[in-house]
């Protein structure tokens, strides 16, 4: 089954054409902005939790999340985190959802690695998360 086209100005994308405009239009922003090296990368994930998690649980998961990214140890080139529960103001949505945003992708490899991360997931995200899903892209 082959997807319908995304429609952007009610003309359909050519994902590839729109990734290298994307590309490039980063890249004259790194020269116009004095950075060097690789681009900025972002990562957003979206979690639906299994039935039965209970709000107080999630907000758990988010203090212990929080703390972690407050100390700021091993997380050189975070430049922004977010995260929180759906608001609920669209049928369908995830549960839950983290944004971050590092300076390069080396950065985001530190967070995505990180032991303290990685425990927070094994113990206290994994168990619940009913759906994931994730992506991370350049700018």
């Amino acid at each position: 089954m082959i997807a319908e086209p995304v429609r952007w100005s009610g003309r359909p994308v050519d994902h590839r054409q729109h990734s290298m405009i994307t590309r490039a239009g980063a890249t004259r922003r790194r020269e116009r902005d004095g950075r060097v090296g690789g681009m900025a990368v972002t990562h957003v994930v979206t979690f639906s939790w299994a039935e039965g998690t209970s709000a107080a649980t999630v907000e758990d998961i988010l203090e212990n999340l929080q703390s972690w990214i407050d100390r700021k140890e091993g997380l050189e080139g975070l430049v922004s985190w977010q995260a929180g529960p759906d608001l609920g103001v669209n049928e369908g949505n995830a549960s839950f959802a983290v944004s971050a945003t590092f300076t390069d992708r080396e950065a985001y490899l530190r967070y995505r690695d990180h032991p303290e991360h990685k425990k927070i997931i094994a113990e206290q995200i994994a168990p619940l998360v009913a759906a994931r899903s994730a992506v991370q892209f350049e700018h």
